[in-house]
């Protein structure tokens, strides 16, 4: 009798655990949600939320969020979570591909200058960017802004998704004069077969 009393003791003790975990991931997706529903998403917010065992408020959660939110930062890393989530509305992916698209097939001449050894000069653009911009009438810095940043973001969030509806669009990515558009076109393939491993981790749990 002693070995089963032992054995229910220690079933006992492994159903309070798992039943005081459940507990704690629950109070820890209702803090995130609340986060979610506040005035600004962040990033670390989202990746937290996508870290919690499945749970369909998630994606109640974002759809409305990515509705009532304005600033395309926020919405393109709420359309990515919903996306890495399991979302098969081709809504979020299009709002995605809409800014990638149009960074990736810009074939304004990368704004880096660089010396016979491939070197970067500092504080020099190309001649064929500032012809570029004088031919278009356009601010070589803000160009050039756009093209270290708004441009980059753009396909990164998409390459992030690791989706394989993007296929074709990181192809044309790899003939983008921006070399770290190319770059995150590269990463593509790698960063899809990631993605489906975590993904497969996340079911598990």
């Amino acid at each position: 009798m002693k070995p089963n009393r032992l054995a229910l003791t220690v079933i006992l003790a492994s159903l309070c655990l798992h039943s005081v975990m459940r507990g704690q991931s629950r109070v820890e997706m209702n803090s995130l949600l609340t986060r979610v529903e506040g005035q600004t998403v962040d990033q670390a917010t989202l990746w937290q939320l996508e870290a919690q065992p499945v749970d369909p408020r998630a994606a109640q959660t974002l759809r409305a969020a990515f509705e009532r939110r304005t600033a395309k930062s926020e919405r393109q890393r709420i359309a990515a979570s919903l996306i890495r989530l399991g979302e098969k509305s081709a809504v979020y992916f299009e709002f995605l591909t809409g800014y990638a698209k149009a960074a990736i097939n810009d074939r304004t001449p990368f704004f880096e200058k660089v010396d016979a050894e491939g070197n970067p000069v500092r504080g020099e653009f190309s001649a064929e960017f500032e012809n570029w911009c004088a031919q278009n009438q356009k601010n070589p810095r803000d160009v050039a802004a756009s093209q270290l940043g708004a441009q980059l973001e753009d396909v990164k969030v998409l390459a992030e998704v690791a989706d394989p509806r993007a296929g074709d669009i990181f192809r044309r990515g790899l003939e983008s004069p921006n070399p770290r558009i190319v770059a995150y076109s590269n990463s593509g393939p790698r960063t899809t077969a990631r993605s489906r491993c975590n993904s497969t981790d996340r079911k598990s749990t």
